[in-house]
Order: structure tokens, then C-alpha cells, then sequence
């Protein structure tokens, strides 16, 4: 597994406990973190794919925001999600861009308290919300 760039430790030894197998990739001047062979909700095209999220160099102080799918995420009917049309290269590979922002203040991005974990379980939400 690559690591070409430090998560925290707090980070580190969430992924761990919960059976991630996760790899920091740095590309140019981005940092993206990948979960490898996430479980898709059913009712979705894939049942695993990867997940990438963008890490910004003053992170944990600032939130992590959407998420992105390799191979894509689409509903079993075809239909592409809102605002999932967008592609972002990472590895060589075309990744789909989930844009989900959060919106609510009782969901705002609090240090100490959000995380990797805590973004993941919410793409979980997103994916498990959007497949009706």
C-alpha cells in the first residue's frame, strides 16, 4: 500500500480498526486518500469500488468535501445521481465526482470530532439516500 503522504495518527488508527485498506497517493499538488473495495449499498451498478477523498494540506483543520468512485457509482436504472457528472484523474484513471457539500449547520465540519471515518460513513449515507 502507497504512503506518499502522512495521515494523522488519530486517522491511521481509525482506517485500521474498521478493516480499511487505504493508500495516500500524492499527485502533483494534490493528496488524495483511497479506500480500496468499498461496499456499495445494493441497487447500485457496482457492489465494491474504490472511494478517493481529497486531502487538503491543512487538514484536520479543514473538511474533507465530496467523494469520488472508481469504477463509477450509478444507480442500477442507468440514471446518473445529481451532480456526479464530473470526472477527476487520479492513478490514470477517470474517477466520478460525488458533489456533496454540507449544507446543514447541524453537519458542519468540527475538529476533533470529524474525520476520514466520519466523511466515509457519510458517502455511505449519500449512496444509501440517493438509491431509491
Amino acid at each position: 500500500m502507497r504512503r506518499d503522504f502522512q495521515m494523522p495518527q488519530e486517522d491511521v488508527e481509525m482506517l485500521d480498526s474498521n478493516d480499511f485498506q487505504w493508500e495516500t497517493v500524492k499527485e502533483g499538488k494534490k493528496q488524495w486518500l483511497i479506500v480500496r473495495g468499498c461496499q456499495i449499498p445494493k441497487g447500485y451498478n457496482q457492489s465494491v469500488a474504490d472511494v478517493a477523498l481529497l486531502i487538503e494540506s491543512n487538514y484536520p483543520s479543514t473538511e474533507i468535501d465530496m467523494a469520488y468512485f472508481y469504477p463509477a457509482v450509478l444507480p442500477a436504472n442507468g440514471k446518473t445521481p445529481k451532480n456526479c457528472g464530473s470526472k477527476q484523474p487520479i492513478e490514470g484513471k477517470q474517477w466520478q465526482r460525488w458533489s456533496r457539500h454540507r449544507k446543514n449547520p447541524q453537519l458542519d465540519w468540527i475538529e476533533g470530532v470529524h474525520n476520514v471515518v466520519t466523511h466515509l460513513n457519510q458517502v455511505r449515507g449519500w449512496l444509501e439516500r440517493e438509491v431509491v
